[in-house]
């Protein structure tokens, strides 16, 4: 809960280094490549190392998350008596005096602003010109000079949910109609009428080498038909996991008579292999050729890229199949009640 002292870091960071690099028992040895890049991903060309700095950063922000998610919660009781009564935490100050504790949050917070952004609902509680709501733009808010910053979002939609573009829109140059549009794009959205959609996702547990595939199958009006998840150890890489779960999705479909099936998943990768026909005779080309030979049975539209926003029942059943070492599958109405909130949500907007 705290931050932890540079100094106390870089000794640690220098034990772990002189431990790696050490080319006898004296421990000495060159250190060829900076501890900082030592750190990157494999992927980037690091070893994967985890950077103590940025991990005890990366815990305090879950806790400046957890009072954002959770503020009746004691913790973000007492914080905001005492340090943002009449704010949030996102726009809270230093003040006077503060605690070991606030500093370490205040420390960590840049983390959650970076990434954070608000959902349209009533817009009463978002400020159009400082907040980050704007779907179409990277930084999420409006950088128009000499605006009024006490706007609310409220102001600029009309009772029948559209934008009033005879106000403040007008100087957005279009901006409110763009993000009206990519917001319903990440958005999860039905099939056609009589037709299926099937999204996919992945989890991974990398502690214990575990990955678990998860397929959700609704209608148009977004009631569940069949679902489904399984848990197996990683033996590929991810993007082998994510073809797998592909393959494992459309599987379902086939054994459960389903035709006119819409296929979703949010992994980019995954779908363009398939759309590129990277077929072979290694695992993956193998999975590719099975998917590939499944669209040619006409029972099936295609395999198309989603929002990982718009995933969010197949999101949340791939984290439960970690658990479960068994598969489990649930067909027409037998599905857990948990299932049935996070597949709600997504249906408000049918």
């Amino acid at each position: 809960m705290f931050q932890t002292a540079c100094f106390s870091v870089l000794e640690l960071e220098q034990c772990c280094s002189k431990f790696w690099w050490k080319s006898n028992s004296s421990g000495e040895g060159m250190h060829w490549i900076k501890w900082r890049n030592m750190c990157k991903p494999k992927q980037y060309g690091g070893m994967g190392f985890r950077s103590l700095l940025d991990f005890n950063r990366a815990l305090l922000a879950k806790q400046v998350w957890r009072i954002i998610c959770d503020p009746a919660s004691l913790m973000a009781k007492i914080l905001k008596a005492r340090y943002f009564r009449h704010g949030d935490i996102l726009t809270a100050q230093l003040g006077s005096k503060p605690s070991c504790i606030w500093r370490s949050i205040l420390w960590s917070r840049g983390l959650i602003q970076k990434g954070v952004r608000w959902r349209v609902g009533n817009g009463l509680r978002i400020k159009a010109y400082s907040d980050n709501w704007i779907a179409s733009l990277a930084s999420g808010k409006s950088s128009m000079e000499g605006s009024n910053e006490s706007l609310m979002v409220s102001e600029l939609i009309l009772p029948d949910r559209t934008w009033n573009v005879d106000k403040e829109a007008r100087k957005m140059n279009g901006t409110l109609q763009e993000s009206s549009l990519k917001a319903k794009s990440k958005c999860w959205e039905p099939p056609p009428s009589g037709h299926l959609r099937l999204d996919i996702d992945t989890g991974f547990n990398e502690i214990l080498g575990l990955c678990s595939a998860a397929a959700v199958i609704r209608n148009h009006r977004g009631i569940i038909c069949a679902t489904a998840a399984e848990c197996y150890r990683l033996s590929g890489t991810v993007l082998d996991a994510e073809i797998r779960a592909i393959n494992f999705g459309m599987t379902l479909a086939l054994q459960n008579g389903f035709h006119r099936v819409w296929v979703f998943s949010d992994s980019l990768s995954a779908v363009q292999e398939v759309h590129f026909k990277k077929v072979g005779r290694d695992p993956h080309g193998v999975l590719v050729s099975n998917i590939l030979e499944n669209l040619k049975s006409g029972k099936f539209y295609g395999v198309s890229h989603m929002f990982r926003s718009a995933n969010n029942s197949a999101h949340c059943l791939a984290i439960f199949g970690l658990s479960h070492l068994s598969p489990v599958r649930w067909v027409g109405s037998l599905y857990p009640s948990w299932l049935m909130d996070v597949t709600s949500l997504d249906a408000i907007n049918v």
